[in-house]
Order: structure tokens, then C-alpha cells, then sequence
């Protein structure tokens, strides 16, 4: 016998079982990625929107208003509400105002760019912005 046939190497089956080895993984940390991400944009769809009840609760003080002050879309908020929102075009914010005076209510709501029926809102009553269809 010679040297090259006592010598060890891998056989096509077990390359091609690390291959797909390989693939699975990679397929679940891109996954594992996606969601990630997801989760990231919607905290920062939480973090704006408190931003905002910060903002309208703020200027109706500092104007002594009978009202919330309604804006849409994003820049509209920006200009009105005097603070900036970010146009990365993640998130569309908008405000809708009702009532005067203690029956004065309002909703703003962050609706995800690209994605259907994906929406935060909060309210004049809420701590925490509530997630309406949005994944993860």
C-alpha cells in the first residue's frame, strides 16, 4: 500500500452535512436578527410617543389652552409641538384632539412605515404606549 491510501480525509457526505450545519444556523441568527430589530424600532416608537405626551402636556401649561394640540405628520408634530422627532422614516407620528377644557383628550400614534396595520398609541390616561399589530 502506499502513503496516499492510509491517509484520513473527509468524505463529500460529511462536507456536505457541515454545509447544511452551516446554513441552519445561519438562516436562524438572520432570523434572530430580524426580530431583533423589530423590537429595537418599536422601542423607539415607545420612546417618541412619551416624548410627545410630554410635549402636549407641556405646551397646554405653558399656553393655558382649553385643548390638546393636534399634528400630522411628523414634521407637522415637530413644528407644533416643538421637539424633534426623527424622520428616518421608520414611524409616522400624528395627534388627534377632542373635547375642551377637563374633557380635553387626545391619542398620538406612531404608524410603522412599510408595514401593515402596525401601530403605538398612548393616550392623556396612559403611562405606556399600547402596540396595535406590530411583531414581535
Amino acid at each position: 500500500m502506499s502513503h496516499l491510501d492510509t491517509r484520513k480525509s473527509f468524505t463529500l457526505i460529511e462536507l456536505s452535512i457541515v454545509l447544511v450545519i452551516l446554513g441552519v444556523l445561519a438562516t436562524l441568527s438572520l432570523n434572530y436578527a430580524g426580530i431583533m430589530h423589530e423590537k429595537t424600532l418599536g422601542r423607539e416608537a415607545a420612546s417618541q410617543l412619551k416624548l410627545i405626551q410630554s410635549a402636549l402636556e407641556a405646551l397646554r401649561v405653558e399656553t393655558n389652552a382649553d385643548s390638546y394640540t393636534p399634528c400630522g405628520p411628523t414634521a407637522d408634530c415637530n413644528a407644533k409641538l416643538r421637539i424633534i422627532l426623527p424622520g428616518n422614516g421608520n414611524w409616522i407620528y400624528s395627534v388627534m384632539a377632542a373635547g375642551n377644557g377637563a374633557g380635553a383628550t387626545y391619542t398620538a400614534t406612531a404608524t410603522r412605515q412599510g408595514i401593515a396595520l402596525c401601530t403605538y398609541t398612548i393616550n392623556q390616561a396612559q403611562t405606556d404606549p399600547v402596540n396595535n399589530g406590530c411583531q414581535p
